[in-house]
């Protein structure tokens, strides 16, 4: 199974343009110029949806993150699970239905 990447460069793009708009006369044009990127967003948040209906993940590309940050990121993930069961299960939350 193949899962899908998204990548959230638009929305982190609109979300942005948004957020610097400083006074209320520039937010209409603002808005406006977000109405635009609509579809665009709308077909990223539908992609998102189908995917966690159909596989429960996805593929998140952030421009943020470099390759550098993914592979340190990875490298935590692998040095957690190489840890043994015992100390593993002390990080387990019944309470929050082990999430």
């Amino acid at each position: 199974m193949e899962l899908p990447v998204v990548d959230i460069e638009p929305y982190l793009h609109a979300s942005a343009t948004f957020s610097e708009a400083t006074n209320v006369e520039e937010k209409p044009k603002l808005f406006e110029d977000l109405v635009s990127l609509s579809a665009c967003l709308s077909d990223l948040c539908s992609e998102v949806s189908r995917s966690l209906k159909e596989t429960g993940a996805l593929l998140i590309k952030d421009p943020r993150c470099s390759v550098v940050d993914n592979d340190r990121f990875l490298d935590m993930m692998e040095k957690y699970f190489e840890m043994p069961d015992e100390f593993k299960r002390l990080q387990e939350r019944p309470n929050l239905h082990y999430q």
